[in-house]
């Protein structure tokens, strides 16, 4: 890592500015913590139904969530 951590937290943040995303629909945003968390080493990542019970997004329904994880996807998010 050549690029200084403050800089690159600004750049995350502005990423995440540039592409917003509503309440438990935050797939790019999540995705982009994600590869962050690994690239500094964490080995042990919980994500999704692995940190919470998906049955807890308030007022949110499947067919809510598709266009915001194809968006993501568009955006180069990690299938996983």
């Amino acid at each position: 890592m050549t690029e200084p951590i403050r800089d690159r937290l600004v750049s995350l943040r502005r990423s995440f500015h540039r592409h917003p995303e509503p309440a438990w629909r935050e797939f790019l945003t999540t995705a982009r913590l994600v590869e962050e968390i690994r690239a500094i080493g964490v080995d042990e990542l919980a994500v999704g139904p692995d940190a919470y019970d998906p049955a807890d997004r308030m007022a949110v329904t499947d067919d809510d969530l598709e266009p915001w994880i194809e968006r993501a996807r568009e955006r180069g998010a990690d299938e996983d």
